[in-house]
């Protein structure tokens, strides 16, 4: 929760705010956040540094970093949950024609390792396909990593 501000310290906040906001927001622009959206992280980014009672004392070179390191976390959030979204809206057709798009774009990916002699990092690459009596894909199952990363978040 965010402690109430004195004036002074509203004050070298929006001073923060005015110096760096459009520095964050050439960095939000080069980590691809789409222009109606980089207000939001912007915002987000300065609220995460009010929230963490960061020091308004420190130097600028401090400020900075801590702000961009903020500013990045939050792209990387945006991202994810972009990803999540897209993910959620394919639905039966769609999905198995996603599906078979990846498989094929992994297919490409091993004839590419192959000619090139470079390794296959099949823990992050597996898919299987799941097929139903009749032989169809139905689906694809996880990846080990994605398995692994489950069973970590439901041991918790």
């Amino acid at each position: 929760m965010i402690k109430r501000m004195d004036e002074e310290a509203k004050a070298r906040f929006e001073e923060m705010y005015l110096t760096y906001q459009d520095t964050l927001r050439r960095l939000a622009y080069a980590y691809d956040i789409p222009v109606d959206d980089i207000d939001d992280i912007i915002q987000d980014t300065f609220v995460s540094y009010a929230r963490y009672d960061y020091s308004l004392d420190q130097p600028e070179m401090g400020k900075k970093l801590l702000l961009g390191k903020i500013l990045k976390n939050r792209c990387m959030d945006y991202h994810r949950q972009k990803k999540r979204r897209i993910c959620e809206n394919l639905e039966g057709e769609e999905f198995a024609a996603e599906s078979v798009k990846l498989k094929k774009i992994e297919a490409e990916m091993k004839d590419f390792c192959k000619q090139t002699g470079r390794p296959v990092d099949s823990a992050r690459t597996q898919v299987y396909a799941v097929k139903d009596d009749s032989g169809r894909i139905v689906n694809f199952g996880r990846s080990v990593s994605q398995k692994a990363v489950w069973a970590n978040k439901k041991s918790r």
